[in-house]
């Protein structure tokens, strides 16, 4: 049995490290549980049920959700080797950690592990078992209602809808603030995408996705729905539109993977779009 111990970042950071452990543990049939994705549960019909069909896999540790946080927290402060528990924390590592190596498995089968970090990785079972995830990480019905009223009003509209992810908060100083990017950026990223749609005598829209307010006025030469959403139905009309740019985050790689649409990672100012480029995840 594996216990992830530790939140990694946001939504979609959870989103994927859940899921790589779901995907793997279902290719290798051990049960996984998620303490940790608790405040995320409501959005999601599986785990807002704690049901994932009839696979090994739970949001709990127990059938109480203040005994699971007494649980982590105790294991947090104590030695495991006593209670004949693994810790199996990477939270420092570097690189990535493969799931599917034997040393790994054989804990996951026989112990109870405890793991922290965010490098778990599994990306083969990721794709293998990408149609059980969907069914998983599907959103509650008020949200897809949300979703699907809005991309219908833009594809009977536009022939192309195309998403936009313009990250800011923390990016203005992660890494340097290499990837925080002005709406000039933005903008022209969107024209040569238009220039080009336009070329083959097709119309396109942009569906602007971001975590700070945006001033609609920096885009007023391209047609674009700019409108204040749940976070929810932000992503996963993102995971909608026909094409999807944004900064290296698993914001936009997320929508993309759910989607299953072609999508492009804007690292510098001076990244060329062309859609000939974007690729699948």
């Amino acid at each position: 049995m594996v216990i992830i111990a530790n939140k990694v970042g946001q939504l979609c950071n959870r989103l994927f490290q859940f899921s790589y452990f779901i995907a793997n543990a279902i290719e290798n049939k051990y049960k996984v549980s998620n303490p940790c994705f608790d405040e995320y549960c409501k959005y999601f019909e599986s785990t807002s049920k704690d049901v994932f069909f009839d696979f090994q896999i739970s949001i709990r540790i127990t059938p109480f959700k203040i005994f699971d946080k007494f649980i982590l927290r105790y294991l947090s402060r104590n030695n495991f080797s006593p209670l004949g528990l693994i810790s199996l924390d990477i939270s420092n590592h570097q690189s990535n950690y493969d799931l599917e190596q034997v040393e790994y498995l054989k804990l996951a089968k026989e112990k109870t592990v405890f793991a922290r970090g965010w490098l778990f990785k599994d990306n083969d079972n990721l794709r293998k078992h990408r149609n059980t995830l969907i069914e998983i990480f599907k959103p509650s019905e008020i949200y897809r209602n949300e979703v699907s009223k809005n991309i219908l009003r833009l594809k009977n509209k536009f022939d192309y809808v195309i998403g936009v992810h313009i990250r800011r908060g923390d990016y203005k100083t992660w890494n340097n603030g290499d990837y925080y990017f002005s709406d000039h950026i933005y903008l022209q990223k969107m024209l040569q995408i238009e220039q080009e749609l336009n070329q083959k005598g097709r119309s396109c829209c942009f569906v602007i996705c971001s975590n700070e307010k945006i001033d609609q006025t920096s885009f007023n030469q391209v047609e674009c729905d700019i409108r204040t959403r749940h976070f929810i139905v932000d992503l996963y009309l993102l995971a909608e539109c026909d094409y999807i740019i944004g900064p290296p985050s698993t914001y936009s790689l997320w929508a993309a993977y759910y989607g299953n649409k072609p999508f492009l990672i804007v690292e510098k100012e001076d990244t060329k779009i062309q859609l000939a480029n974007f690729q699948l995840y």
